[in-house]
């Protein structure tokens, strides 16, 4: 069971503090997780409908280290 704001509120919220610092583009970085994987598409929708830009994004893998 969950029992948290579904991802598209939570995308929503993250692309108005985008909109009011007028951002025209982003980049998100983001783990190879299930929850970040899963968050993108909505984070990317919501930017693209307040005219924000995502050129491309930056998975970084569980398994990364400092190297």
């Amino acid at each position: 069971m969950r029992i948290a704001p579904g991802n598209s509120s939570q995308a929503e919220a993250i692309a108005a503090l985008v909109r009011s610092f007028s951002w025209c583009q982003l980049i998100p970085i983001f783990e190879d997780t299930e929850y970040d994987t899963g968050m993108i598409p909505y984070l990317v929708d919501a930017f693209q409908a307040n005219d924000a830009r995502v050129p491309y994004r930056s998975m970084i893998p569980l398994m990364a280290n400092d190297d």
